[in-house]
């Protein structure tokens, strides 16, 4: 059930941003953006159970490591 749930609640982020490009209206697309990137996370840690804690905590906070 809940991979329906997970699978739907993406469809309507994208539909929205879809929308959003569409008709151009950049208020829709700046709303559902940030959405997708949380879809990612989420269902990421929902599915990465048996992966090593350092590992999902190195994917999910990549973008903050120093270089």
């Amino acid at each position: 059930m809940k991979k329906y749930l997970l699978h739907f609640l993406f469809l309507i982020i994208f539909v929205g941003d879809l929308v959003g490009e569409f008709y151009q209206i950049s208020w829709i697309d700046y709303s559902f953006k940030p959405f997708i990137m949380i879809w990612i996370a989420g269902y990421f840690l929902m599915y990465s159970k048996n992966i090593n804690r350092e590992v999902v905590r190195l994917a999910l906070f990549a973008d903050h490591l120093e270089k």
